[in-house]
């Protein structure tokens, strides 16, 4: 099938035969590859539906940008065509006058040989439910995000007494770079074009399985986007969507809802699949899809109010839970200097020595227990302003075995082979760098999660090559990212199991994804990857914490498993073949666009967060995508 790119023809559907389209009489050989239509230079055919056609195209008069045109579909009756057009000028005067950063911009709206036409951005990145389909159910962290990011743009376009009308998961584009990433597109008012002038139409507008009862009844306001927010939530992590079966008709296949909008079941089903879910969580979406308007939320901001309260609940609930269980999990101690020296190899430098609590996991029986042992390490701080300091720790040398084993439970072949590798002195961070240190030195604060004591993120490897070089310039000393094997030899100290607590972690000693259990068979046998504290299950706060929130390691190190990934210094090598065996950077393929990250982050599963785990990204991205990423920075001992 040949489809003709003039936005004007009647019928752009042609047979693989023809040469010259029977719609509009173009030659297909030309408007089959693009079509110059106004300004604008269409390129590809995104879309269709009852409401008309949308297109990819290209602006000539500004440097070729990319535009998306839409094309709606209208009544070819004079007296209907002027009563569009009066309507689609106001609708799409509503549009234009939005000016926020997730809602696609609307260039410009104009009729054409009695169609109407919209000009707006193009969205590069795909829809929720593409990405559910290639991802799988969400978690209720990413569930969490969603809401976060699209409750203020319904706030937003609700203050202009505007509503969408048409929310789902086709309808929220993920963009590939920016943030926030998350664009609701598609607004209602196309629709509202066309189903207006329909004989015995009352405007009725929404997706069956999406769309609240007043809203089916002809009488949506600000309350029926957010039940479709809700249910949209709901279906993305349950991984229930309508469809039509045979006979045409609209069904959940799960049977999480009864097809009506009053019976839902989600909360059941959830249960069964085992699909952890936060009660407090689970509370806010029921409110949210309440089927009488007295009892659902009113507004967007008052959803955001009670996931404010659910977020510090949370942080709470996790600080008494920790406090309770000081005799199983003890915290880690205050730091503290017990005896000083002048360091000789620096100016200023004081040596102080602090104490802590190292913890250590055994199994018995998949029964966790915990042991804690008294630990001491060096270290000196740095005085970046009066408030802001930065703690370096001794990690004394030695010889370690880098890499995994083969029985080793998730590990990979870019783990292998196993080598001795022989490490110096060196300082690393006590924690990965703060938000507050990163504004500090680099005028700026790319966090997601904000936070000044919490790690920073959304920072790419030059980044933190630049950070690096310019608190060396401000120190007077020389701060770099860690080898892989300096940061292997640090994370592991002195262990040899897949986690420096031992064989598993928890959800009290780590910031991981600790909604996953997984497992491993190696020769016929399940090896247990990690365990999920049950009484944490679903409490967990599913973002960034402040750092030092967890127990550290027996060098005195915090947040090295989970938290945020930390850059190192060395470009990718798909396996340890040829490794320098001294602890220095792996500094060959010199071309390399990807460099090496480790020690997972808040949103990894725990065998992403093991010791020997190597990930790779590309140098340059940064945005979202990245919003577990960080650094820890390392100096050198002068000898």
């Amino acid at each position: 099938m040949l489809y003709c790119l003039n936005p004007s023809c009647p019928n752009p559907e042609n047979p693989d035969t023809h040469q010259i389209c029977h719609g509009c009489s173009e030659d297909l050989n030309k408007t089959t590859k693009q079509y110059l239509f106004h300004q604008y230079r269409v390129i590809k055919l995104l879309g269709e539906g009852g409401f008309g056609r949308t297109y990819l195209a290209q602006d000539t008069h500004l440097m070729d940008e990319r535009r998306v045109i839409k094309k709606l579909i209208t009544p070819l009756q004079a007296s209907a065509f002027k009563q569009a057009q009066e309507l689609f000028k106001r609708e799409a005067q509503r549009l234009y006058e939005f000016s926020h950063p997730q809602i696609p911009k609307l260039y410009a709206y104009f009729s054409d040989n009695n169609s109407l036409y919209l000009v707006q951005e193009f969205i590069d990145g795909h829809n929720l439910f593409k990405e559910v389909l290639q991802q799988g159910q969400f978690k209720q962290g990413k569930i969490l995000q969603l809401l976060q990011e699209l409750l203020p743009v319904l706030d937003y376009i609700h203050s202009h007494k505007v509503l969408h009308r048409d929310i789902k998961p086709e309808n929220i584009m993920r963009r590939r770079s920016t943030v926030p990433n998350l664009i609701l597109i598609d607004f209602g008012a196309a629709k509202q074009i066309k189903s207006t002038l329909q004989p015995g139409n009352v405007s009725i507008i929404y997706t069956p399985g999406y769309g609240a009862m007043e809203q089916m009844m002809g009488q949506p306001c600000s309350a029926s986007d957010i039940y479709s927010l809700g249910v949209t939530c709901i279906r993305l992590l349950t991984g229930s969507f309508p469809h039509h079966d045979q006979d045409g008709n609209w069904k959940d296949d799960l049977c999480i809802y009864d097809g009506k909008g009053i019976n839902w079941q989600w909360k059941e089903y959830a249960y069964k699949k085992e699909i952890p879910i936060n009660k407090r969580l689970a509370n806010i979406l029921d409110r949210m899809i309440e089927p009488s308007l007295n009892e659902r939320y009113s507004s967007a901001n008052q959803v955001l109010e009670d996931l404010e309260n659910l977020r510090n609940q949370t942080a709470k609930l996790l600080e008494v839970r920790r406090d309770q269980s000081v005799q199983k999990i003890p915290s880690p101690l205050e730091s503290f200097p017990v005896n000083t020296n002048n360091f000789p190899y620096n100016q200023g430098i004081v040596l102080q020595l602090f104490e802590f609590k190292v913890i250590t996991l055994t199994l018995e029986n998949s029964i966790v227990n915990y042991h804690d042992n008294l630990g001491q390490a060096e270290y000196y701080t740095l005085n970046l302003t009066s408030d802001i300091t930065l703690d370096m720790v001794l990690i004394p040398g030695g010889k370690f075995l880098m890499g995994s084993p083969l029985t080793e439970p998730g590990s990979l072949n870019n783990e292998r082979p196993q080598h001795w590798v022989t490490v110096s002195s060196f300082y690393m961070g006590k924690y990965p760098i703060t938000q507050a240190q990163w504004q500090e030195i680099m005028g700026d604060n790319p966090a997601g999660f904000q936070g000044m004591k919490r790690p920073v993120e959304r920072v790419n490897w030059y980044d933190c090559v630049e950070f690096c070089h310019k608190l060396s310039q401000r120190t007077n000393l020389e701060f770099k990212l860690p080898s892989e094997a300096q940061w292997e030899y640090a994370c592991r100290a002195q262990t040899t199991t897949p986690f420096y607590f031992g064989e598993t972690i928890t959800s009290d000693l780590v910031n991981y994804d600790s909604d996953s259990t997984s497992y491993m068979t190696i020769n016929k046998t399940n090896y247990l990857v990690s365990y999920s504290n049950p009484s944490l299950l679903g409490e967990f706060p599913h973002q960034t914490t402040d750092v030092g929130s967890f127990p550290p390691n027996a060098f005195g190190l915090y947040d090295m498993h989970g938290n945020v990934w930390e850059w190192c210094a060395d470009n990718r090598h798909k396996t340890y073949q040829n490794a320098p065996i001294d602890g220095s950077i792996w500094e060959t393929n010199g071309q390399e666009q990807y460099a090496a990250l480790r020690g997972g982050s808040w949103n990894n599963t725990p065998e992403l967060c093991r010791s020997a785990y190597r990930h790779f990204l590309f140098k340059k991205l940064a945005g979202v995508i990245y919003d577990g990423v960080g650094l820890r920075v390392v100096s050198l001992v002068n000898e």
